[in-house]
């Protein structure tokens, strides 16, 4: 008998092993996220007028102030925006928000994230406008309130913190840091990479 049999045997037996560990484990998964399901599903409608609903502080902006169309044409998008109902839910599933919130306050929801994704998408704009206008300050205000909602747009950070390493502001870069920190996204790990390798140490 070959000498290298009794290994084969050995690493089939072992192989054997680990896959149906694998299928079981998929299984109990699969069997735990439609019993998560169900019992969202079953969820009761709950109140959601006291959530964390953003504001958009069109007051804070420069709004009008600058004759520049593609300026305007965002500030008219984020004015009618800003009559809408915005929630982040990032790193929520719509399973997470049933079982919270009830089937029936979904689509209300589901709006109100999409909401929130077109406002930080929007605000991206603005203020990158503002600041190849060269009105930084503007920019910088537009971004910050960006930023505080919790925006996940990299490119948000990153123009950011280039105003502030501008401005000599290196305290403003490491509360931006600090802010990146506590995102829940996963594009946290790359904004907090890129805000780090331009914070002089």
């Amino acid at each position: 008998m070959s000498p290298f049999l009794p290994c084969f045997i050995i690493f089939l037996i072992i192989l054997t092993y680990f896959l149906r560990k694998n299928t079981r484990l998929e299984q109990e998964t699969q069997e735990q996220f439609w019993e998560k399901e169900r019992l969202a599903n079953a969820a009761r409608k709950k109140n959601i007028k006291d959530l964390p609903y953003l504001t958009i502080p069109l007051e804070t902006f420069p709004l009008g102030k600058y004759s520049d169309s593609e300026l305007s044409r965002l500030e008219q998008e984020l004015s009618k925006l800003a009559e809408t109902s915005i929630l982040n839910l990032n790193g929520i599933t719509n399973t997470d928000l049933k079982l919270h919130y009830g089937l029936a306050n979904l689509d209300f929801l589901s709006e109100c994230d999409e909401n929130y994704t077109e406002m930080i998408r929007l605000l991206q704009d603005y203020g990158k406008r503002l600041f190849e206008l060269s009105h930084q300050n503007d920019a910088e205000t537009v971004l910050r309130y960006a930023v505080d909602s919790g925006s996940d747009i990299c490119a948000t950070y990153t123009l950011l913190a280039d105003i502030y390493l501008a401005e000599n502001a290196v305290a403003k870069l490491s509360s931006l840091i600090e802010t990146a920190k506590n995102l829940n996204s996963a594009r946290k790990d790359t904004i907090l990479e890129k805000l780090n390798s331009k914070h002089p140490t």
